[in-house]
């Protein structure tokens, strides 16, 4: 599959929805919506991963404190290999019901789940019971995350002029390192209010029940939304896929792009965001003797930075292409990822290299994830838009989602060089992928 660009598509740059034709709901309130469901969503993950050392404390067995970690990062993976699983189911009801209703349901599914673990008694109390409870609510939440980014990403694009779309779906993007840096700042927050002892035993559970209230704020939100225009232009003239599962699974060209997207889109876009922020918490907290506390500021700080950053980035794909967007990102990746992780492990001690370490390691991630929340949904067809954004996203999220674990566990075996490169590998791979075979759709017509 060779790229393909706009004026080979014979498509004209103003195809696809007005800003008149959504005056139902107002392209910033549909972002608004959107961004906050995905804040929630994203929360979750990122507070599991800000505090997987207490986890692995209290859910799992104390005898090796090293395998308890690795099984608290392998069970967030857990997640990520149940993406694809719900990606079918809210993919397929997506393309079925409408974008909104799935809205709702993966919004309650992961709230039900992060409130949970923050209730979930811990492996003195239950036993092996609480590892096992634990990565069940972790599977509930793999699921939700593989339909919401589905349905946010395809209600944002569908309801943007198409000389905005990138734009538009940056703040939607963003808005995981918004949730990054909240997640941050609750932990941190949350810490300075009690002693290290309290916060170990139970303290941590403030942060993952701090989701009732974010909660409450996405509901109001996402329920004035109304249904996406593409969506309703469909129902209008009777084109929905009766049965769009069947329909993606059943032609060879829909699963060759479903595999090509999550090669050269989604897995570097999910390995770049988990190596920015995550992957360079765990170093800080578990290879150096980095005063914890601080290590969530400094990455809160970086991860603050990346919210414009991804916004511009977006915005620079519409204006420029997603494809170079993509690749720019994926090459800086590439080049910057060895040599800063090894930086951050040898000057730790000082604050200000760290700072700009971790912002360093947030360009490459702010480059791809901005344009990629448009670059997918842009390339399926409306009728299976959801279904095929869903496959993509879940299967590129296994690769990505196991990034901590595998480079962790890679630099036990050989040092910091050789657990940096495998994202590394994956970007380099992604780049080779998108280059040769991932189409640009820049700005042609989605309806």
């Amino acid at each position: 599959m060779r790229n393909i660009t706009v004026e080979e598509t014979g498509a004209a740059p103003s195809a696809g929805p007005s800003e008149a034709d959504t005056a139902e709901t107002p392209i910033h309130r549909a972002v608004m919506g959107a961004c906050a469901g995905a804040v929630m969503e994203y929360y979750d993950f990122s507070i599991y991963a800000t505090l997987a050392i207490y986890l692995s404390m209290n859910f799992f067995p104390p005898e090796n404190p090293t395998v308890a970690v690795l099984l608290a990062v392998s069970s967030m993976g857990v997640a990520f290999i149940f993406r694809p699983l719900g990606g079918i189911v809210f993919g397929a009801l997506g393309d079925r019901l409408g974008r909104r209703k799935i809205f709702l349901a993966t919004l309650f599914l992961m709230s039900f789940a992060t409130i949970g673990v923050g209730l979930l008694p811990g492996y003195a109390t239950l036993g092996l019971a609480a590892p096992v409870i634990l990565v069940i609510l972790r599977i509930g939440q793999g699921l939700a995350v593989g339909g919401e980014y589905a349905a946010a990403s395809t209600y944002v694009v569908e309801h943007s002029p198409p000389h905005k779309r990138g734009y538009y779906s940056g703040w939607l993007a963003s808005m995981a390192s918004t949730a990054m840096v909240m997640a941050l700042l609750a932990v941190s927050l949350t810490q300075a209010i009690m002693d290290a002892d309290s916060f170990e035993r139970w303290g941590w559970r403030i942060p993952f029940l701090f989701a009732i209230i974010l909660l409450a704020v996405s509901l109001v939100l996402r329920s004035k939304l109304r249904e996406s225009p593409v969506f309703k232009n469909l129902a209008k003239k009777g084109k929905m896929a009766p049965a769009p599962l069947r329909q993606v699974l059943g032609d060879w060209t829909s699963i060759k792009s479903i595999l090509v997207v999550a090669a050269g889109v989604c897995s570097p876009q999910i390995t770049s965001g988990v190596t920015g922020s995550m992957l360079a918490l765990y170093f800080l907290q578990t290879k150096t003797a980095a005063d914890p506390a601080m290590s969530n500021l400094l990455i809160a700080a970086g991860c603050l930075t990346a919210i414009p950053m991804t916004v511009i980035a977006g915005a620079l794909s519409d204006r420029f292409g997603r494809q170079k967007i993509l690749v720019a990102g994926m090459a800086i990746g590439v080049l910057t990822y060895i040599p800063l992780f090894y930086a951050l492990l040898t000057t730790y001690e000082s604050q200000i290299a760290s700072l700009l370490i971790i912002i360093g390691l947030q360009i490459p991630t702010s480059l791809i994830v901005g344009a990629a929340f448009s670059t997918v949904p842009e390339i399926f067809p409306a009728a299976q838009r959801m279904t095929s954004v869903a496959f993509a996203f879940s299967i590129g999220g296994i690769v990505g989602g196991l990034a901590p674990a595998v480079s962790l566990a890679l630099t036990d075996k050989g040092g910091v060089l050789l657990g940096a490169s495998w994202p590394v590998a994956v970007l380099l791979a992604g780049m080779i992928v998108n280059l040769l075979w991932v189409p640009n759709r820049t700005g042609a017509s989605i309806d």
